[in-house]
């Protein structure tokens, strides 16, 4: 995929554009008083809609030169802001994203895991969200870290992995003895 020229006027114009409207969806969303609204909103609802926390990251450096001012990126490092949401079985889960790669993540020293682990569950406790996920490496850096004692994602993650295997397995009519290879992950699954 090529990147988008900035030289085009309209491309550049909606850049600038995208790079003030997430500062200020970050100013909005991410502060007590709207977290605590909506955290609010969840718990009174009769039926919690929110159930969910999910933390990601940019998958490359492009992605965070065309939606944020560069010298607010080390306040958005371990500063989750909010990205968007997706729906499962009728309940959101809300995405948040930091401002560094994969990359940065694995450099991330273990205070600034600590940060964002902190981060996370303040966020997740203000909404009255009862899971919190990460993306990628993060549960896997954090663990090593001893920022977080245990992992359910990890085991999560190997379970659907197996079954996925043995679903292939059984749909090409191959029998358990068949080596299996999974590419991927940095060699992260499971870990």
């Amino acid at each position: 995929m090529r990147p988008i020229p900035m030289s085009h006027g309209r491309i550049k114009g909606w850049v600038v554009i995208t790079k003030y409207l997430n500062v200020l969806m970050h100013i909005v969303c991410n502060n007590r008083i709207f977290l605590g609204a909506l955290g609010l909103l969840n718990r009174c609802s009769g039926r919690r809609l929110i159930d969910s926390v999910f933390l990601a990251y940019p998958a490359n450096e492009n992605i965070i030169r065309r939606h944020m001012f560069l010298p607010l990126r080390s306040v958005f490092r371990t500063s989750p802001g909010l990205l968007g949401f997706f729906l499962v079985n009728r309940r959101l889960t809300l995405i948040f994203s930091l401002a560094a790669v994969e990359a940065e993540i694995f450099q991330f020293s273990r205070p600034e895991l600590v940060t964002v682990q902190r981060n996370l569950g303040r966020i997740q406790r203000r909404l009255g969200a009862k899971h919190r996920t990460m993306a990628g490496v993060l549960p896997s850096v954090m663990l090593r870290a001893g920022v977080l004692q245990d992992n359910p994602q990890r085991d999560a993650t190997v379970h659907i992995v197996c079954a996925a295997v043995e679903a292939v397995l059984g749909r090409e009519g191959l029998g358990p003895a068949v080596p299996v290879v999974i590419v991927g992950a940095l060699g992260h699954i499971g870990q």
